[in-house]
């Protein structure tokens, strides 16, 4: 749903799920086995398509999607 809802990729969708959890960029980037260059370009493209500029306002949105996701595409 992130991924249509946003516009997102893969990669990036993954990215924003463990953002949301509230860990360091760095701990998620070595989880997911990329490095914290791409996480960090990954984290500005979810940004600017979520229109966060925060790691904790983009959880925020992430909870508030889960909670109640809205029932139509954005755009």
């Amino acid at each position: 749903m992130l991924r249509s809802y946003f516009g997102l990729t893969a990669a990036e969708a993954g990215l924003a799920s463990h953002v949301s959890s509230g860990r360091k960029l760095e701990s998620i980037a070595h989880e997911l086995g990329i490095s914290y260059e791409t996480a960090r370009n990954h984290l500005k493209a979810i940004f600017a398509k979520t229109q966060t500029h925060r790691q904790s306002e983009l959880a925020a949105v992430l909870a508030r999607f889960a909670v109640a996701p809205p029932r139509w595409r954005k755009n």
